[in-house]
């Protein structure tokens, strides 16, 4: 990624849960909290619309209440 920097790109990992689409079918989910396909989105807004000094390496959405979130 250092190369990269010198051309002035940014590179963002971004790690969803379960995510509400067609993949993930509604009686396959259970009792499972789900993300809205919007709260995705407004990460990657979130991520590309930094000034070009600041790179967010990763970004991890759970659903709240979920082990993995806080």
């Amino acid at each position: 990624m250092r190369d990269l920097r010198q051309c002035g790109i940014r590179v963002t990992l971004i790690e969803p849960g379960h995510v509400d689409t067609p993949i993930f079918p509604e009686e396959e989910r259970g009792e499972q909290r789900i993300l809205d396909p919007a709260d995705v989105a407004e990460a990657i807004i979130f991520a590309v619309s930094r000034p070009a000094h600041v790179c967010i390496n990763d970004i991890q959405l759970m659903p709240a209440g979920t082990r993995s979130s806080s």
